[in-house]
């Protein structure tokens, strides 16, 4: 009688590579949406995953949502996960200020909107390493920030800021210059500074 051998670490770690690669090779040619989904219908850890709660399962769905603008673009998937946060999930009837990117208030409305940062490099976002900034998708998304105001609009810059450890000068944004003059009305604010010599006078009311 032939005794069953148990399956070592190392042809448990290559039977995996193999069902990567098997996986990647029938999904390759999905949009990052489609992968996803894909995956999960393929692979049992994260089937169970995301489908043992009903909080799990709102988040791969949410997921798929945001997967869905990138189209067969991992890259950019990632971006917009690694951008937004937990702060970012707006809670109905909730009456605060909220920060959240610009990726995450698609489909919200608020009755007055700050877009801070309206800067070269910025917004447009210049974005790293070899990939070429996709102008049309970042003024598409600028204008998705816009349209989220319903009543007042708040496109902000600054002269100088410091990024990356050094205090640069900055330019404002292609887009807000398209902007069309007569829509637009400027106003200059001045930031509070603490006296030169540091000391600061409290008040108590």
């Amino acid at each position: 009688r032939t005794q069953a051998t148990q399956p070592t670490p190392i042809s448990r770690l290559a039977g995996a590579a193999r069902t990567v690669a098997e996986l990647q090779a029938r999904a390759g040619h999905l949009p990052v949406a489609g992968r996803l989904r894909f995956l999960v219908e393929n692979l049992e850890p994260l089937a169970t995953l995301a489908t043992e709660s009903k909080k799990n399962r709102e988040a791969f769905d949410a997921a798929v949502e945001a997967a869905r603008p990138a189209g067969t673009d991992a890259t950019a998937f990632f971006d917009t996960v690694a951008l937004a946060a937990d702060a970012d999930a707006v809670m109905p009837g909730v009456d605060r200020v909220r920060l959240m990117t610009l990726h995450a208030a698609k489909g919200l409305e608020f009755a007055v909107v700050f877009v801070a940062g309206c800067e070269e490099d910025l917004i447009p976002f210049s974005g790293y390493g070899d990939r070429a900034t996709d102008i049309d998708e970042e003024r598409r998304l600028f204008y998705v920030a816009m349209t989220r105001a319903k009543e007042r609009l708040f496109l902000t810059w600054a002269k100088n800021r410091t990024l990356y450890g050094k205090k640069m000068e900055r330019s404002l944004s292609r887009f807000v210059a398209d902007i069309e003059a007569g829509l637009k009305e400027q106003a200059a604010v001045e930031a509070d500074r603490p006296p030169k010599d540091g000391h600061v006078q409290m008040e108590l009311f």
